[in-house]
This record gives C-alpha cells, structure tokens and sequence, in this order.
C-alpha cells in the first residue's frame, strides 16, 4: 500500500506534471511531410496510406480520461490513504459488545474496499499516463525521423538535374525506406493505443466491490 499511496500522491500533487496527449497535433504534422514525401517519390506513397489509420483525430477524449483517473485517485487518497478514516479508534472507546463487533466488521469491510478502490484508481491513472506518454514520444520521434527523411528527398530532387537516373534511384530506396518507418511505427503505436483503451473504460460507478454492501459503500 505504501508504493500505491506514494504513486497517488503523485497523481494527485502533479496535475500539471502528468503528461498530457499531444499526438493529434503531430500526427497531423506527420501526414503533411508524408504527403510532401509522395510527391516526390513513389515509393512514399504507401506510408501516406498506413499512417491514416495512425492520425490522432482529437487529443481531448485521452485527456478527460486521464482527469477522470488522476480526480479519483486524489479524492479515494483523501479519504483512504492514511490514518483511520472509519473513526474506529474512537468508536472502540464509546462503545463495545457483540453490537460493537459487528459495526466493526463493516467499517473494516468499508475501510478495506476503499482502500483497494484506491489503489485501482492510482494503478489505471499511472498506466494511462504512461501508455500517453509512450504514444507521445512515438508520435514525436516518427515526425522528427520522416522530416530527416524528406529533407533527404528534397537533397535528392536538387541533385535530379545531374544525374536523373541516380537521383531516381535514390529517391525510390528514400521513399521505401520511409514507407517501411512508417509501418514499424504503425505496430507499435497499435499496441500502445491498445493500452490506452484497456484503461478507458472507467467511468463513475453506483456500486461498489462484490463483498461490501452498496449502502456501505462511498458514492463517489
């Protein structure tokens, strides 16, 4: 619990430290240079096609899932991360019996549930940031790697008036080079958003855990 606690107060100290999804602006920017790219070399074409599919329409749905986590894990840290949120220390002192030890088994029950609520709510906020973050820098690095790439082909095309036959060549192994960059990024950038997804399906809940009553636990 000590390491999830500390993971929480994390989520819910750095608001403004947590990465946030940037990848609907860079891929959009990816896209132009690949088009730019097509241009100028047939073999490009291709990767224009696949990284279609790749193109983030809208960063907002990732970040209001992330706010979504982060919020959570900052309100069940608040309640449940330290100390003895039932109160049951001074319960025992006002009261005791078989009465008192029943109460006691449902505030622990209680207790117990919030505290494993907790520390979901911090897992699946840390694993999103960290699955956002990695597509972040795939998306930054794919951008950074196809503009080298053009860059290469304008070289290449001012170099056209030359020797055409050369400058056809090398624009051909440019252009497949980048298309087979641009597939390899496209595998792993499906297995990250794979990840994403896995923790996008958290949403406000009316129940709580299978073994607490729902009039015991916290609406939250």
């Amino acid at each position: 619990m000590t390491s999830m606690a500390a993971v929480g107060a994390s989520l819910a100290a750095g608001a403004g430290v947590i990465a946030r999804s940037r990848g609907a602006m860079t891929s959009a920017r990816t896209a132009m240079l690949l088009r730019v790219g097509a241009g100028m070399s047939v073999t490009a074409a291709a990767g224009v096609l696949i990284w279609a599919s790749a193109i983030i329409p809208d960063d907002e749905p990732l970040n209001q899932h992330m706010d979504y986590w982060q919020n959570m894990a900052a309100k069940l840290d608040a309640t449940f991360g330290s100390g003895d949120p039932a109160g049951r220390e001074a319960l025992s002192k006002a009261w005791s019996g078989e009465t008192m030890k029943v109460a006691d088994r449902k505030l622990r029950d209680f207790v117990t549930a919030g505290i494993q609520l907790s520390d979901e709510a911090v897992g699946r906020g840390y694993d999103l940031a960290q699955a956002v973050d990695r597509l972040n820098n795939l998306h930054d690095w794919t951008y950074l790697a196809t503009a080298v790439q053009i860059a290469l082909l304008i070289a290449v095309r001012t170099y056209s008036p030359v020797n055409p036959a050369a400058a056809l060549t090398m624009s051909s192994l440019i252009g497949h080079r980048l298309t087979l960059m641009i597939s390899l990024v496209y595998g792993l950038i499906v297995a990250s958003t794979g990840a994403l997804y896995a923790n996008m399906d958290g949403q406000p809940t009316k129940t709580g855990p299978a073994n607490v009553p729902q009039t015991d636990f916290p609406m939250v």
